[in-house]
């Protein structure tokens, strides 16, 4: 109905294109060109802990889109994950 439309337009499954987003930047730090910088503890614990941030993002938006099915209103929780979308898309691109 109306909130799984208003769910879709919104924030959707925002998790997969950011694991998209930090596969690639995963990628490039593991290759040669940029000196293995996967190599740096730094960068290793900042993609992990992203990569946490995403997984945590998907459950919620599993939970949301459940509940939509069922008939449910998920309330202030779709407001929620269109923040934490757009801080974890930041924290992607940085």
């Amino acid at each position: 109905g109306k909130y799984l439309l208003e769910f879709e337009r919104g924030a959707g499954i925002a998790s997969a294109k950011l694991r998209e987003g930090l596969k690639a930047i995963a990628d490039l730090a593991e290759s040669d060109l940029t000196g293995r910088a996967i190599d740096s503890p730094d960068i290793a614990t900042r993609i992990s802990e992203v990569e946490i941030d995403i997984d945590a993002l998907e459950m919620t938006e599993l939970r949301v889109l459940s509940a939509l099915q069922t008939g449910q209103n998920p309330g202030a929780v779709s407001s929620i994950l269109k923040l934490r979308n757009s801080e974890i898309r930041q924290a992607v691109t940085r």
